[in-house]
Parts: C-alpha cells; structure tokens; sequence
C-alpha cells in the first residue's frame, strides 16, 4: 500500500480467529498446485466449522513466478488482456480447486477480497467475475494495491465460502444501498437454528 495511517507504514495485516470450542477445530488443507515454500508457513486452506477460507491467491506456479498460462506472450497480439488472463487463472486454477480439496465450490462462494495493482484494470476484471458469479451472488471488495511477491503479478484473491456440509444458507440481504455504491450483493451465513 502507497500510504497507511502510519507515516512511515506500507503494509497492512489483517487477521481472523477462532475462538476454541467443540466443532471448532481447524483442518489446514494444502491443495496441489496451490503449495508454498515448506518453510513460510503459508497454508492455502483452512476449513473450521461451516466455513472455508482460501488464502490470497495469484497467477503463479510455486517456485516459477508467473504462470504462462496467465499471461499475454509478448508476440500476441490478440490473445486478450494479462488482466483477464491472470483472474481467469486464479479463479480456474487456484480457487476452484482449493474450494474442491476443502468441500466447497465457487456457488457457496460468501466474501472475495480482489486486490488489484491497477484500478484501470477494474472493469475487465469485473467482466471476468462475473461470468462466474453472476447467477451466484458473492459479496465483493476490491483494493488498489501498489505491488505484489510474484514479478508480474497484478490480481491477488481471497475467499470465504461455505462447505458443501454446512448447515448454514447463503442468504442475499436487501439493503438500502444505492445502485453501484458496492460490487456485489450483500451476503450472510444464516444458520439453521437462525444464526
């Protein structure tokens, strides 16, 4: 990030826990193709409860930097966008099967966190998502971000979603917000008893 609250801060965390309890254990999955460095700690899935989360993931292959499959060669000029071809390789290749090792699927898909490195990019971006989420609503937030760990790397994603067991509903709320004052619906994990 160019600019944090603190002068001389240029990064920002942010950090979700559980709380122990019965049914709150935490399963670290580690899908293939989606695996770290042994040593950065790095775990692609959690899974605790109902819930799955996938961590931020980009266009590349361990070890390798960015993906050629992600990527406009340099001699095409008519082979699309890097924007479309890297949140369509992450999207493909990085969230559906971290989603599928941990019992999920993009349709119980609740929260996606986009950080993107160039806010221009924004509307190709948006065309790509939604042919996947149009007809299964997920709540959206897209952060301008200054530069990412792979060379070449301009998208990063991270999900929250449901297991495919989860006694929750995915539930669209209504909400008094004007039209294209948010990128995606409002949504919650309603569970079965109301919660």
């Amino acid at each position: 990030m160019e600019r944090c609250f603190s002068a001389e801060g240029t990064v920002s965390a942010s950090l979700m826990a559980i709380e122990p309890g019965p049914g709150r254990d935490i399963r670290k999955i580690h899908p293939s193709g989606l695996a770290a460095a042994p040593s950065s700690g790095f775990v692609p899935t959690v899974v605790c409860n109902d819930f799955v989360f996938v961590a931020g993931q980009m266009a590349h292959s361990t070890g390798q930097g960015l993906d050629p499959r992600a990527h406009v060669p340099d001699h095409s000029a008519w082979a699309g966008s890097e924007i479309r071809k890297q949140t369509e390789f992450v999207i493909r290749e990085k969230l559906e099967p971290a989603l599928e090792a941990a019992g999920s699927s993009l349709e119980r898909s609740l929260k996606a966190q986009v950080y993107l490195a160039d806010v221009e990019d924004f509307p190709e971006f948006v065309d790509v998502w939604n042919r996947y989420y149009a007809d299964i609503p997920c709540a959206l937030t897209v952060v301008p971000t200054k530069s990412f760990a792979t060379k070449g790397g301009i998208i990063e994603i991270n999900l929250l979603a449901l297991t495919a067991t989860s006694n929750r509903a995915k539930q669209v709320i209504t909400a008094d917000i004007p039209a294209m004052a948010a990128l995606g619906p409002c949504i919650r994990a309603l569970g079965t008893d109301g919660d």
